[in-house]
């Protein structure tokens, strides 16, 4: 069990992180509705190919009442794939060759995709925090998830810093965007707050946030 303090008023303790990995193959035969589903779909439906050199670079997980959404960019080699997958099965996918990012000394440090970080999870602790930090704060359902890896140096260069990155900034990192409805000086408004984890699951940064868009 790991507790982190944050802005040093609220410290919470948490169960270690569980991955995408799972002993049985999610199932994809309805709408997709968890992260897994989606990679999987992605996998099996959208055309990716699954290779032990494939690697996430970047997601973005939407949830909402509406449906969920993600945007989800995989790497594997020169080879690129941008993927949109809709809770309905509405999919999109542009496949392209960038050879400027192909550095398998790097890539091939970051977790196969089957062993990647769950957003829900990071959900679920952003969460934790929120209420032990507020606990009048009641999350609507609405909620955004980025994931980012650092910028690489160029193919020939070396990085500087231990993880491998461009600049001196976390391998990884999460920011999870939650919709809190609270009482704000007598009335219940409707709100974002920020929690940004940098590098594994330390909550570096609890902040306000705006968020646009209607889903």
């Amino acid at each position: 069990m790991k507790c982190t303090q944050l802005l040093s008023a609220v410290a919470v303790c948490f169960i270690p992180f569980a991955a995408i990995g799972q002993t049985a193959t999610p199932d994809i035969s309805g709408e997709i509705t968890t992260t897994p589903q989606a990679i999987q779909f992605a996998l099996d439906v959208v055309g990716v190919v699954d290779t032990p050199t494939l690697r996430i670079t970047e997601m973005e997980t939407q949830f909402s009442p509406r449906g969920n959404r993600w945007e989800i960019d995989f790497r594997d080699g020169e080879l690129t794939y941008e993927v949109v997958i809709e809770q309905d099965r509405d999919f999109d996918m542009d496949r392209d060759i960038e050879e400027e990012g192909d550095r398998p000394d790097f890539w091939q440090t970051l977790p196969a995709v089957a062993e990647e970080q769950l957003p829900e999870t990071y959900l679920d602790r952003a969460k934790q925090i929120l209420l032990a930090f507020n606990p009048s704060y009641v999350a609507t359902g609405r909620a955004l998830v980025e994931f980012e890896t650092c910028d690489i140096p160029a193919v020939g260069k070396q990085s500087d810093y231990a993880n491998g990155c461009r600049y001196d900034k976390p391998l990884q990192v999460r920011t999870v965007f939650v919709e809190i409805t609270a009482p704000v000086r007598g009335e219940d408004r409707t709100f974002f707050k920020a929690v940004i984890f940098g590098d594994g699951d330390l909550a570096t940064e609890l902040t306000d946030a705006s968020v646009s868009g209607n889903w």
